[in-house]
């Protein structure tokens, strides 16, 4: 049965540092595929990270209808896959809840893993050049935001992937 994993964090934080770990952990036995609003930003043509700040609502809505796409294929049995995985900062639960609601539609089983990171650890880390106001408000917001009880969920410590 595919599950659905969804990664939260700063950016910074490692969540596809862990994202990779945990795959390569679990070797060549399970079939993933990894879902994340910065592809959007990779130029085809150059493979170049270009990020437009004013297009980043354009970014997460690509992210989740290529998910939601592959979410209605897995969940006719088409394309075999154990994990969909959602590497994206999902700060708030209004951010989460589409691709929660998309998995449970589908039967999905659904957890959330959340990467706790220094925020001056992660702005030094940061590759995509989110200004370090931007990091810090982010990490306000996660320590303000409560996720629903009943969503399956998990913590990574910085140090911890």
């Amino acid at each position: 049965m595919t599950t659905v994993r969804i990664y939260r964090g700063l950016p910074g934080s490692g969540k596809s540092t862990a994202i990779k770990k945990w795959i390569t952990e679990q070797g060549s036995k399970i079939r993933t595929k990894i879902f994340s609003a910065d592809d959007f930003w990779i130029d085809p043509e150059t493979n170049e990270y270009k990020f437009d700040p004013a297009r980043i609502g354009e970014a997460h809505m690509r992210c989740f209808e290529d998910f939601l796409g592959t979410s209605i294929c897995f969940s006719l049995g088409s394309i075999p896959l154990d994990y969909l995985i959602i590497d994206n900062t999902n700060i708030r639960s209004y951010e989460i809840a589409p691709y929660v609601m998309a998995a449970n539609v589908s039967r999905f089983p659904c957890e959330i893993i959340t990467l706790w990171a220094d925020p001056i650890v992660a702005i030094k880390r940061n590759i995509h050049g989110v200004p370090p106001q931007v990091v810090l408000g982010m990490y306000s917001a996660m320590l303000e935001e409560k996720l629903p009880t009943f969503w399956k969920q998990s913590v990574l410590l910085e140090g911890s992937t």
